[in-house]
């Protein structure tokens, strides 16, 4: 079985279509940050986010934000909810 990345860690979201047999999504969700409940324990309440401790948990502000494109907004909950 063979993982494609194409779109999600290097190009662009729209070089997934051109992938050979068509696209065959493998890892849904695979950015998604968790309930707002699990994140405040995680990195607490405050808006700013703090990325390198977000990064430390695993998350990916490359992949997510220039890659995927997933919009930050002005909240926790409006990036959870754009994450998803």
């Amino acid at each position: 079985m063979n993982i494609y990345y194409d779109g999600w860690l290097w190009g662009d979201y729209h070089d997934y279509l051109a992938l050979p047999g068509g696209p065959i999504i493998s890892e849904l969700g695979a950015q998604a940050l968790p309930s707002i409940g699990e994140l405040r324990g995680l990195v607490g309440d405050q808006w700013s986010p703090d990325w390198e401790k977000l990064a430390l948990h695993n998350f990916d502000y490359d992949a997510s934000f220039h890659v995927a494109r997933v919009r930050m907004g002005n909240s926790w909950q409006e990036l959870v909810r754009n994450s998803q």
